[in-house]
């Protein structure tokens, strides 16, 4: 977990008295999260709402393009383990998650740019 999306909770929601850290960005990606929790939940369908060193993914998220055309699996953008059938866990060094972030914001396939 970056430390940009933790708030002290566990539904990554805001919450609490304000703090420094609450800018209106901050506030801005949050809002967007509550709306795909309680609304689209396109992140169960292929989106992302942020990458982390540990990731459990979809068939849908593996195989979502990348804007050169590559699939994530194929990316070369951290490591993947098939689970089970359908259940990929993803594995991305902390220092290649700004690279990686930005790959998928750029593919249109962050829902919390």
């Amino acid at each position: 977990m970056l430390a940009r999306d933790w708030d002290g909770g566990g539904t990554g929601l805001l919450g609490g008295p304000p703090r420094i850290e609450d800018t209106y960005e901050f506030k801005k990606r949050k809002t967007l999260w509550w709306r795909e929790l309680y609304g689209g939940r396109r992140h169960l369908s292929g989106m992302f709402r942020e990458v982390y060193e540990a990731n459990l993914l979809s068939e849908a998220h593996v195989h979502g393009q990348l804007r050169n055309g590559t699939s994530l699996l194929q990316s070369g953008l951290g490591a993947f383990e098939e689970l089970d059938p359908g259940l990929w866990l993803w594995e991305v060094p902390r220092e290649q998650i700004p690279l990686t972030h930005d790959a998928l914001a750029e593919s249109g396939l962050l829902i919390c740019p």
